[in-house]
């Protein structure tokens, strides 16, 4: 059996939890972190190791920064950022993200 989505938010997830998916979920499709406040640059940074990941819900992580977030987007084929209060649109149009797509929920 293989899992490619897993939702973790709202959780006391950490980075050596995120570091664990990613050495073992290798085909994860989808990623839901949010509200895991615990997080930080280092998880996106494991997750470099998704090279399938193509969804990814962020929403408030506040210790992640702008750039780990558009250094995963640059090296990944993500086509959705969910609920980001981090990058601005005007950011990913000078980073050239053409196939990133942020949906917001109130």
């Amino acid at each position: 059996m293989t899992i490619l989505g897993l939702d973790m938010g709202m959780n006391l997830f950490t980075d050596r939890g995120v570091s664990a998916i990613a050495n073992s979920l290798f085909k994860l499709k989808l990623l839901c972190i949010s509200r895991c406040e615990n997080l930080t640059d280092i998880s996106l940074k494991a997750m470099s190791k998704l090279v399938h990941l193509e969804s990814l819900e962020l929403t408030g992580c506040h210790l992640i920064t702008d750039d780990s977030v558009a250094s995963l987007a640059n090296s990944h084929s993500l086509v959705i950022l969910s609920n980001l209060f981090c990058l601005s649109a005007i950011q990913l149009v000078q980073m050239d993200l053409i196939n990133l797509f942020f949906f917001s929920q109130t």
